[in-house]
């Protein structure tokens, strides 16, 4: 989510070349991050030095408040190092412009931004999702508002035995420290942090200046090489600095992105906010008919086909199984079904020795999955959502369910040509 307007965005950007950041042929437009001459692939596009980084080590070495964070560090919330750079991050911006990072935190998302996050939705809204992802969403505001309250008891027990240049700040911090100023901090770090790989870093997340404020591609699924997928044609972090190569061709005037890695749709709502319509790594996940077949004992099987099949069945661990949109018909997942309906030992044993790449789909097998897909479609029929509803959340709703709906009925599609 980038936040630049133009009068601090160009500071921004002074301020970045200043500190030694290479952003070559990177321009801003408004809120897009544009290239001014053509990129080619595997080219370097950003280049951010280790010390303009703002890692959990930064934290603990800070002058100020870093004792704080070494003490405690076994002591929850700050055995979770995200949490050590949450309220490092709101103390940083306590400090105004006697930060050296001012102009990073400046150009970071207003609160409104964080207005639609699951943690503040009501429990009406919530029950417009499927069970799992309301529990999800659930966990995310116990958790904000468990480590808020923990935050505070762990200042309030280290403020007495502080030295007096940490006890001073961490008394500013306390009397700032409000609810909504933490949980500004809290999803500002969980959706925006990357992976520490600098030697020592142990992949603890930390925040990378102008990185971490690019825009997820819509139409792409990788744009641009980030922490959790590797770049290609080089390592992203060498040399003392975070690299981002271009991943394809970039035309003058495109717009550069980063790529969110393979996350789901409840993993995007959750983390960052928003849900991509047609995501590509999106799965609805069925209960096949053998679930409860699998978990019997060999002596509860009336015949050899029985036993031969769970043979089969429990050795593939397929007691659920994900369908995703991108993989229609999944042929190995025919082939299950296949072997479920088989109905004599010769052709299961051809089947065993069928390559599933190679399967010719049986109408036994297809009207099979097809009943399955088709009660899992009904299993998924969802509240409307309230009246009062605000929209942009009936929006993510809709995209959440339209997604996993069209999974299912692409392989539905599918099926009924042989059924």
């Amino acid at each position: 989510m980038c936040t630049f307007d133009d009068g601090s965005g160009g500071m921004f950007m002074s301020w970045l070349a200043n500190n030694g950041c290479v952003l070559e042929g990177i321009e801003l437009q408004g809120r897009s991050v544009l290239v001014c001459k053509a990129v080619k692939r595997f080219e370097t596009l950003i280049a951010i030095p280790k010390e303009v980084v703002i890692r959990h080590r930064t934290a603990c070495e800070d002058d100020d408040i870093g004792e704080m964070f070494r003490d405690k560090m076994d002591c929850p919330p700050f055995s979770n190092p995200a949490r050590v750079l949450t309220v490092f991050l709101f103390y940083l911006k306590l400090q105004g412009r006697d930060t050296k990072w001012y102009w990073y935190i400046q150009n970071l998302p207003t609160y409104e931004t964080f207005d639609d996050f699951v943690d503040n939705w009501e429990d009406d809204d919530l029950d417009c999702l499927d069970p799992t992802l309301k529990l999800l969403c659930q966990g995310v505001k116990a958790d904000i508002n468990r480590t808020y309250q923990q935050t505070l008891a762990v200042i309030d027990e280290y403020i007495p035995r502080a030295t007096t240049r940490c006890r001073d700040k961490l008394l500013e911090v306390r009397k700032c420290l409000s609810f909504e100023n933490y949980r500004f901090a809290y999803l500002c770090v969980e959706s925006r942090a990357f992976l520490d790989r600098f030697p020592g870093g142990e992949m603890r997340p930390l925040l990378i200046p102008f990185a971490d404020m690019l825009d997820h591609d819509p139409s792409f699924p990788s744009a641009l090489g980030d922490n959790h997928q590797s770049c290609v044609g080089g390592q992203e972090f060498e040399d003392g600095a975070f690299i981002m190569r271009a991943d394809r061709d970039i035309r003058r005037g495109g717009t550069v992105y980063n790529n969110y890695g393979r996350r789901t749709n409840r993993e995007l709502l959750i983390t960052y906010g928003f849900i991509l319509r047609n995501n590509i790594w999106e799965y609805v996940t069925i209960h096949p008919p053998w679930a409860n077949f699998i978990n019997s004992t060999p002596r509860e099987f009336r015949s050899p086909l029985e036993r031969q099949k769970y043979d089969v069945l429990y050795h593939q661990d397929t007691r659920d199984y994900k369908l995703f949109g991108t993989k229609i018909p999944d042929q190995k997942l025919l082939w299950l079904f296949d072997i479920w309906t088989c109905t004599s030992q010769a052709s299961l044993s051809q089947l065993i020795n069928t390559r599933v790449n190679n399967l010719s789909i049986s109408v036994r097998a297809a009207s099979c999955m097809l009943r399955e897909i088709e009660h899992t479609m009904q299993r998924m029929a969802r509240r409307p959502a309230r009246v009062n509803m605000k929209p942009s959340r009936v929006a993510l709703v809709n995209n959440f369910h339209e997604t996993r709906l069209g999974i299912l009925q692409a392989h539905v599609s599918f099926l009924k040509k042989y059924v």
